[in-house]
């Protein structure tokens, strides 16, 4: 009985082929900031809106916070409306949204 030499294996190859080059290891994939701020900001918006509507369905949390958001003048008896801000630039800015959210719906 012969016996054959075991082939060789060999991969086929094509002319040119050295510029395709094999695909670099996979890495996990990074998650960008900005995703990942609006992501914190809809979990927070979420926990705010929940929360508000546990206190806006409960008459005495109601006036409480009622309470705690407004301050009345002794000498006019005029209330106001009074709501703790970081600094006057926080007030600054959401004025400055509200006027760009404002004229955009106005078309002008």
């Amino acid at each position: 009985m012969e016996t054959k030499p075991a082939e060789e294996k060999t991969t086929a190859s094509f002319a040119n082929d050295d510029d395709v080059k094999p695909a670099p290891a996979a890495t996990p994939i990074e998650i960008p900031f900005a995703e990942t701020q609006t992501s914190n900001f809809l979990t927070t918006a979420s926990s705010f809106i929940t929360q508000l509507t546990h206190v806006l369905s409960d008459v005495s949390a109601t006036e409480n916070l009622v309470k705690s958001l407004t301050r009345k003048d002794e000498s006019t008896g005029q209330t106001y409306l009074q709501i703790p801000v970081e600094n006057e630039n926080v007030v600054k800015n959401a004025f400055t949204l509200l006027a760009g959210l404002f004229k955009g719906l106005g078309g002008k």
